[in-house]
């Protein structure tokens, strides 16, 4: 594993350590303030490759016994905030995540063109980083980053919501890094992918 990646891994854990007060060890004054204005939150993150509208559409058509499935997981998960990425449409999401329950916030990033799909020759529908997050939390702001995408047609943005939590207001960023650098080393390789 190089530096940069064991560097991100750090500190991805690092901020969930401290995403993790024990009562017992909160302030009187965090305590009070966490009754009345945070919520502690389950935070997860999910790819769902290519999730379509209809579902029998796109890269990887998906059938009703599919859609069943993805629901299961969902639920599973047990998270109240899933950062999503490979989503189509607030129509695909609303198959997974229904809008009585869940908030669903999509990425403003303009459709792109379509291809072929790699590998099975169907054509692909749109791919947006997107969040749904339980009706129980309130979300602060939204931010949709347009920077991510280099100004290239095709390439993600991010997306970022300010939420409650344990810590005081804490915004989250959902990031779908560009796809096409399969290699051990992308920071020496000079594949158009891995540079972008």
């Amino acid at each position: 594993m190089n530096n940069v990646l064991k560097t991100l891994y750090i500190s991805a854990f690092m901020s969930v350590l401290t995403g993790c007060e024990h009562p017992e060890h909160a302030s009187p004054k965090n305590a009070e303030n966490q009754s009345h204005h945070q919520t502690q939150i389950k935070v997860a993150t999910w790819n769902m490759e290519h999730l379509a509208y209809p579902s029998n559409t796109g890269c990887k058509p998906r059938s009703p016994k599919d859609i069943l499935k993805l629901k299961k997981y969902a639920n599973q998960l047990d998270a109240n905030i899933i950062a999503l990425q490979e989503v189509a449409s607030r129509n695909a999401l609303k198959t997974i995540f229904p809008e009585k329950e869940w908030q669903i916030i999509l990425s403003e990033r303009a459709d792109s063109p379509k291809y072929e799909c790699r590998g099975n020759g169907l054509t692909s529908t749109q791919q947006k980083v997107a969040f749904v997050v339980h009706k129980s939390i309130p979300i602060i702001t939204v931010n949709h980053n347009d920077q991510f995408n280099l100004e290239i047609p095709g390439l993600r943005n991010g997306l970022a919501i300010t939420v409650n939590t344990t810590l005081g207001e804490t915004e989250i960023l959902n990031l779908h890094l560009k796809s096409g650098c399969f290699v051990n080393d992308y920071l020496n390789n000079n594949k158009h992918a891995c540079q972008k």
